[in-house]
């Protein structure tokens, strides 16, 4: 009967040797170095300028049993806009989301959400109320043109 085959190492003594320890660690220590002086020197970061705002609405949204979205300035009585149930799903999902922030925080609806159109071209949603903030361009040109409408639109104008 043949014996079956002995396994022989490839490595003679220990699998990992002092040197590749003393290569592992001299990486490690190169890497962690390298991210303090770019933390220390700024190299590498982005910063986006400080922009500063051009035009701010304050609204309040309220959900209405009918299904439709009615948008007010802030302090108004009469809608400037009312969202037919089908319609604008961006707004309504950008807004059930902050609302449920709201709830998190206990704030209530009376705290109008600002619109704003920064120098920079941006446009955001802010609730002033646990001081979230959506950029609205991330989710892209049409997206954005959405809540754009609102910023400029007149009273009255309803779709």
């Amino acid at each position: 009967m043949a014996k079956p085959p002995v396994f022989k190492p490839v490595f003679k003594g220990d699998i990992i040797t002092r040197w590749g320890v003393y290569s592992v660690g001299l990486v490690l220590v190169t890497v962690v170095g390298l991210v303090l002086a770019a933390r220390a020197t700024g190299y590498g970061v982005m910063r986006l300028e400080a922009s500063r705002p051009v035009l701010t609405r304050a609204v309040l949204f309220e959900d209405r049993a009918d299904g439709t979205l009615a948008i007010f300035d802030a302090g108004g009585t009469e809608p400037f806009e009312i969202i037919a149930p089908d319609k604008s799903g961006f707004i309504r999902g950008s807004l059930r989301a902050l609302k449920q922030f709201r709830r998190v925080n206990r704030a209530g609806p009376e705290v109008p959400f600002e619109l704003i159109r920064w120098a920079d071209g941006r446009f955001s949603l802010r609730d002033p109320a646990d001081g979230r903030e959506i950029a609205l361009e991330a989710f892209g040109p049409t997206n954005a043109a959405e809540y754009q409408r609102l910023l400029t639109m007149k009273k009255g104008a309803n779709i």
